[in-house]
């Protein structure tokens, strides 16, 4: 399944077929609920995050600060400390 996601974005067609299906046995696919916050302020980050649909809102010391909406294909989420 997740070969099949790489293979068909944008992202990733420069990647030759075995470094995709290297990257997709790495993978985990996560549902979350609205309101659920996937990644919280001060949290060490050791991963990337393929956003594929749904809305993504941005806090900064408990406020607002935007929100993603509408994807064309991902967003690509790399944060750092």
């Amino acid at each position: 399944m997740h070969l099949t996601v790489l293979s068909h974005s944008f992202l990733f067609h420069d990647f030759d077929d075995s470094c995709l299906k290297a990257l997709s046995k790495t993978m985990h696919r996560h549902h979350h609920l609205p309101g659920h916050q996937i990644l919280h302020e001060g949290d060490d980050i050791d991963s990337v995050h393929l956003v594929r649909r749904g809305k993504i809102d941005i806090m900064m010391y408990n406020e607002p600060r935007g929100r993603i909406s509408k994807f064309t294909h991902f967003i690509i989420l790399y944060l750092t400390n």
